[in-house]
């Protein structure tokens, strides 16, 4: 299993590595770094659109800005522009298509280096 880096959401000043999500935290993408759809959204790649939905919903729930205390409101915007970008590529059936096999050939030239 990969690690992946997550903060903790009591505040932008604590990160740890961890190897899967655990309550309260959420996979934080660094600026300039790539980041996974699927794991933004925390569901797997065979996910209905019903799960992926339903995702979406508790995490912008959970983390929309005007539901956060003042100091964090600028990192809960930039959480809610991630999952926004996420449930965006993976709701349309032709984008998640697309989004799947660019995945899948990133993922052969990778390991074949």
């Amino acid at each position: 299993m990969r690690e992946m880096q997550w903060r903790d959401v009591n505040g932008p000043g604590s990160s740890s590595t961890k190897k899967s999500a655990q309550p309260g935290a959420v996979l934080w993408r660094e600026p300039g770094q790539a980041s996974d759809a699927y794991a933004v959204l925390e569901v797997a790649r065979d996910a209905s659109p019903q799960t992926i939905r339903r995702a979406y919903r508790t995490l912008m729930e959970k983390f929309h800005p005007d539901r956060q205390p003042e100091h964090l409101r600028l990192w809960a915007g930039e959480m809610a522009q991630q999952i926004n970008s996420a449930y965006a590529l993976l709701r349309d059936a032709a984008r998640r298509a697309a989004y799947d096999d660019a995945c899948l050939i990133r993922w052969k030239h990778d390991s074949s280096l």
